[in-house]
């Protein structure tokens, strides 16, 4: 009887949030920095990077952040208020390869969704107040079958190179295109039954064109990493064989087991699926793998032992703060590879993470609660990320009169 279940409070958050952007109706969002002085009459600048970063510019071994930063950042309104640069957050995973946190933490999107406090996510993503992100500006026509998109100006890759529509174009025409990558085409790229038409307008406004409407087209993008759309072609270009001998690619081709051109397809959707950077991360998996060019905030510098991880910002990254600063504040995030959540615990309790958020046990809250003081963290109850986690997918196409 629901009447009798005993009802389980959440306890009360450990801190009360405090700053001057707590009771601002702007925080959590991002604005393109032109809309964002419309729309506040601030004014930002000059920007400001982190002291690692500064080091190398004293150096000459990076441009002034003024030259890395496109022409029209991003600017994200904090919850509390303007955070301070520097640190390691450390936590600690129990697979080898994938990673739940980093498709977090270090995810670009092409646009990105008006944060919603309590809105559950179905809403969030089906009535989504779209907000800019690597693209500036967007619209569509009344069918939602052709969209018109704008690069963010001046945006790089994290070693440098532009990012213009030459990389939409590589994306879209020799990779999600091609039939030796994809003899399955990809279903957006081939949505009303026939290929996406892609106009190149100039160097970063792009327009494409479905056989039929896409009704939540953007709010798909907005749930996309970049590379759905866009790809270093710069970097990728030396590996295509539309752009390269295929003689010259055959030592790297056998140093990962391919032997003919026959297996070009395959190999090459390994070296151009680093796009999943983070998630797949492998040394010696795919050449130069930690030199792959991102979007992404933070970037691939070493892994002292396998499943551990070291990142550092991307000093090329696009967000700033309403103060100037180059974001993130965050200088490194290190992952630990754990054998099982007895480690991990063990970490928490001792003092060595400093952020844990999932797969983890609600058995363990007694064992964690317990040695909170001594471990120096809190621990905090949160309402699930998910409105439900175990979902039967009827199928109502059968032909079958009883099971329909």
């Amino acid at each position: 009887v629901a009447s009798e279940r005993p009802v389980i409070e959440a306890p009360a958050t450990p801190t009360v949030a405090t700053g001057e952007f707590v009771d601002d109706p702007h925080s959590g969002n991002g604005y393109n920095l032109d809309d964002y002085t419309a729309i506040t009459g601030r004014r930002i600048g000059p920007f400001s990077e982190s002291p690692l970063l500064a080091g190398l510019v004293e150096r000459g071994e990076l441009p002034p952040v003024s030259e890395r930063l496109p022409d029209n950042p991003l600017v994200v309104i904090p919850w509390e208020s303007i955070g301070t640069y520097g640190g390691t957050m450390r936590y600690s995973a129990t697979s080898v390869e994938g990673d739940t946190y980093l498709r977090y933490f270090n995810e670009t999107q092409l646009l990105e969704i008006k944060a919603e406090s309590g809105a559950s996510t179905i809403v969030q993503y089906v009535n989504a107040t779209l907000q800019p992100g690597v693209l500036e500006y967007w619209e569509q026509d009344a069918e939602a079958r052709r969209f018109l998109f704008r690069i963010r100006r001046g945006l790089k890759w994290s070693d440098g190179a532009p990012v213009t529509t030459e990389d939409v174009r590589f994306c879209v025409e020799d990779i999600a295109l091609n039939e030796e990558l994809y003899p399955v085409p990809q279903e957006w790229a081939t949505w009303g039954g026939k290929p996406v038409e892609l106009e190149v307008i100039d160097r970063y406004t792009f327009r494409l064109e479905f056989a039929r409407p896409s009704g939540v087209f953007l709010q798909r993008l907005a749930q996309w990493r970049w590379w759905w759309l866009m790809l270093p072609s710069h970097y990728l270009k030396p590996h295509h064989k539309k752009y390269v001998d295929i003689d010259s690619l055959r030592p790297r081709m056998r140093e990962m087991g391919y032997e003919l051109e026959e297996d070009w397809g395959r190999w090459y959707t390994e070296i151009h699926a680093r796009r999943w950077g983070v998630e797949e991360f492998v040394p010696g998996k795919v050449p130069d793998v930690e030199n792959y060019p991102t979007l992404d905030p933070w970037l691939h510098v070493e892994q002292p032992n396998p499943g551990d991880l070291i990142l550092q910002r991307n000093p090329y990254y696009y967000k700033v703060d309403p103060a100037g600063n180059q974001l993130p504040y965050i200088d490194r995030l290190a992952r630990t590879y754990v054998s099982d959540i007895q480690m991990k615990n063990l970490k928490i309790i001792q003092g060595e993470t400093d952020l844990q958020f999932q797969w983890m046990r609600l058995s363990d809250y007694p064992l964690l609660k317990r040695n909170e003081e001594a471990g120096n963290y809190n621990v905090v109850i949160l309402r699930s990320d998910q409105e439900f986690r175990l979902i039967y997918p009827f199928n109502y196409h059968t032909k079958d009169p009883v099971w329909n």
